[in-house]
């Protein structure tokens, strides 16, 4: 699944959850993204793919101009996703 070798996409997906947790300890994922973000996260839980793929789609549209770069948090999500399979 890790698109740029297994030791570069270990080293994006550890860098886009860095990011993701700052960004969270920092306070800037707040009112719709953060309660997209708990709804992920809970779909992941109890493996209910098809939901933890549509919160991912929703986040990526609202944070993002559509196109994800590698290494980023949103980019880490996609993984945390194919892990949980």
């Amino acid at each position: 699944m890790l698109s740029h070798g297994e030791a570069a996409g270990r080293d994006g997906v550890a860098r886009g959850l860095r990011e993701l947790y700052n960004k969270l300890k920092d306070g800037e994922l707040v009112g719709a993204v953060e309660n997209d973000l708990a709804q992920l996260v809970s779909a992941i839980e109890t493996r209910d793919l098809a939901m933890a793929g549509r919160m991912r789609d929703k986040i990526v549209r609202t944070t993002t101009t559509g196109w994800v770069q590698g290494g980023t948090w949103q980019w880490a999500l996609k993984h945390l996703i194919a892990a949980a399979r």
